[in-house]
């Protein structure tokens, strides 16, 4: 077991903050950070990495542990409701995940890498970096 490296990103904030406006945004960033503190044992470190960004370190766990850490986010965060000015929505989250004993920066990068994977093939999903693969990660969703 070693340590793994979620990048979390709220599918097309950006256009969340555009049509609701900031406030809103604000409540989705709080409301999402309830859904990870939820979901992560109280050892492992989540932050808000930056804008729409989550990034959590999970220590001794397998790459399957942590998936299934990635999948309770993404599900949490999918219930959620949220009232905007004309209809309520839902979120959507764009994960990557890196499993391995290597400098975070490196962790990081790959597991960034990871998470634009799962966006390019279709948003809501979480995507495993391989170094094994052509793309350099392994696609996997669930529904």
């Amino acid at each position: 077991m070693r340590t793994a490296l979620l990048f979390i990103d709220v599918d097309d904030f950006k256009n969340i903050n555009d049509t609701y406006g900031h406030l809103v945004g604000d409540a989705v960033l709080k409301e999402l950070a309830a859904c990870i503190k939820n979901n992560v044992r109280i050892a492992n470190d989540a932050v808000r990495f930056g804008g729409d960004e989550f990034v959590i370190v999970l220590e001794n766990v397998s790459a399957e542990e942590a998936y299934l850490v990635a999948e309770r986010i993404r599900s949490c965060a999918g219930e959620l409701e949220f009232s905007g000015a004309e209809s309520a929505f839902h979120i959507t989250l764009s994960i990557g995940l890196i499993e391995g004993a290597a400098p975070l920066n490196e962790l990081l990068e790959k597991a960034d890498h990871a998470m634009y994977t799962s966006k390019s093939k279709g948003k809501n999903n979480t995507t495993i970096f391989s170094e094994n693969s052509a793309d350099g990660a392994f696609h996997m969703k669930l529904n």
